[in-house]
């Protein structure tokens, strides 16, 4: 589904790597029918192999009603969270995100199956958990954000047990 385009390091045109919307020869065009056309082959070729890139590992523990979702660097302090949280026996599950966007439905449907949330993240406004949820937070969604310093499994903790 990808069509010829004009090679890197021609002496006609220059190439960048962006996401202009451009014609079958790679030339930008905002509204010309070949470049609104290959727009949509670009969605549908994205939705057609989401399947292939969206990567995620889901560490569920049966009967647990409470989910960590997290991505990157604050990973691994959910997975300390986790452990710890274990060893108390508090059931808890963890969905750590590799592949951000497009979100998968799949993600989405594992969300959906836990009554607690809390999203774990490293920026100041918990931008992947609006991504998910949008600006109106559900009540269920509780968000762990700091910038700054890592994110400490006992920040995480704090927030679980709030």
């Amino acid at each position: 589904m990808v069509p010829p385009y004009i090679p890197v390091g021609n002496d006609k045109y220059k190439v960048r790597l962006n996401s202009s919307t451009h014609n079958n020869e790679g030339l930008i065009k905002k509204n010309d029918p070949e470049s609104m056309a290959n727009t949509k082959r670009l969605n549908e070729k994205i939705i057609k192999h989401l399947d292939e890139y969206t990567f995620f590992d889901l560490d569920h523990q049966e009967y647990s009603e409470e989910l960590i979702v997290s991505y990157g660097v604050s990973a691994e302090a959910c997975k300390d969270v986790v452990i710890t949280l274990r060893e108390e026996n508090k059931k808890i599950s963890f969905l750590n995100i590799k592949t951000l966007l497009p979100v998968a439905p799949e993600i989405l449907e594992i969300i959906n199956n836990y009554k607690k949330i809390i999203v774990v993240e490293e920026n100041l406004n918990g931008i992947y958990s609006n991504i998910l949820f949008g600006k109106n937070t559900p009540s269920n969604v509780k968000q762990v954000n700091k910038i700054g310093s890592l994110i400490s499994p006992s920040e995480i903790i704090k927030v679980i047990n709030s």
